[in-house]
């Protein structure tokens, strides 16, 4: 026992060092929230990540899109070849495309689009086919 804390001390391996530094770092400069809850906040001096936003619908796209303010910048993530929805108006209608058209002459903002698919083949044959498949199945 520690005489001068009171407190049984114990050898902590590195891998448990490494994580419980990663975890107090992530815990004290990091925010995770789900989009639902962020209506009525204000996010400055942030950078805001929003993962899958191929998924987000307008009305969603809008309520996180209006969140930064000062200081912050927004990065928004997506593959809209992974849109579920078959109807062209559908496909079109998510904050990627939204947020690109909103902003597409602000020269605050860019878009990237990534060319090689870093998940592996079975996901690319996937992202390829799923159109003509989706066709002859009569869904589109």
């Amino acid at each position: 026992e520690d005489q001068n804390k009171g407190v049984v001390s114990e050898k902590m391996t590195y891998n448990d060092f490494l994580e419980k530094q990663t975890n107090y770092i992530f815990n004290r400069y990091f925010r995770c929230e789900p989009y639902e809850q962020i209506q009525g906040i204000s996010l400055e001096d942030s950078i805001v990540i929003i993962d899958e936003a191929q998924r987000l619908q307008l009305d969603d796209a809008d309520t996180v899109l209006a969140r930064p303010a000062k200081g912050a910048k927004m990065i928004l993530c997506g593959d809209i070849r992974q849109i579920h929805d078959s109807t062209a108006e559908k496909r079109f209608q998510n904050a990627l495309n939204y947020s690109r058209e909103l902003y597409f002459d602000w020269e605050g903002c860019a878009n990237v689009a990534l060319t090689e698919n870093l998940r592996g083949d079975i996901a690319r044959v996937m992202a390829e086919n799923r159109r003509k498949v989706r066709q002859k199945m009569g869904l589109i």
